[in-house]
């Protein structure tokens, strides 16, 4: 692949793209007082362009953001984020983290948080926590959500599925 990027009259950039292998880049970008890390990737492969990226922010090792994808030049793309909070205070341990993906052909997310207590040598013990999840996949036809919930060692947890794809055809005239 052949590419041929115009600067100015009379110049221009032109590259040799081997398809075998992605043009990568990697780095830290710095917004104000925060540094992310980031890679990002070009590769050509049976006629698709694909970039891929993904970015990495740490707010004082309390706040984690993410970010990371593709988008593809045949339509296809899928792009996921996500947020995370974690912190101690003494043995008590608080984590949680909300999360989105978006694709040509679903949506899905989550959403999660534990609070417990580290007790040593004896391990840690969750005091309480949740996790929910929802998604919908045009392709499978299908709606899915789910939740856990444990409260001091008792949990459940439940899924519920819905289908959007018409009946099975069992027989035919």
């Amino acid at each position: 692949l052949a590419a041929m990027v115009p600067l100015m009259a009379h110049h221009s950039i032109s590259a040799e793209f081997d398809s075998s292998r992605p043009v990568t880049f990697t780095g830290k970008v710095q917004i104000w007082v925060f540094k992310m890390d980031v890679s990002a990737s070009i590769r050509y492969s049976g006629s698709v362009l694909r970039f891929s990226f993904n970015a990495e922010l740490n707010f004082f090792n309390v706040v984690d953001i993410k970010v990371s994808g593709y988008v593809q030049s045949n339509g296809k793309f899928e792009i996921s984020g996500s947020v995370g909070v974690d912190f101690d205070i003494g043995p008590f341990e608080w984590s949680s983290e909300i999360g989105l993906t978006l694709s040509n052909d679903s949506f899905s997310g989550y959403a999660r948080g534990k609070l417990s207590i580290d007790l040593g040598i004896l391990g840690e013990f969750t005091l309480a926590g949740i996790n929910a999840e929802f998604s919908f996949n045009k392709s499978k036809g299908e709606i899915r959500a789910a939740i856990e919930v444990e409260v001091a060692g008792i949990g459940f947890e439940e899924e519920v599925i819905w289908s959007f794809e018409p009946p099975p055809i069992l027989a035919k005239k």
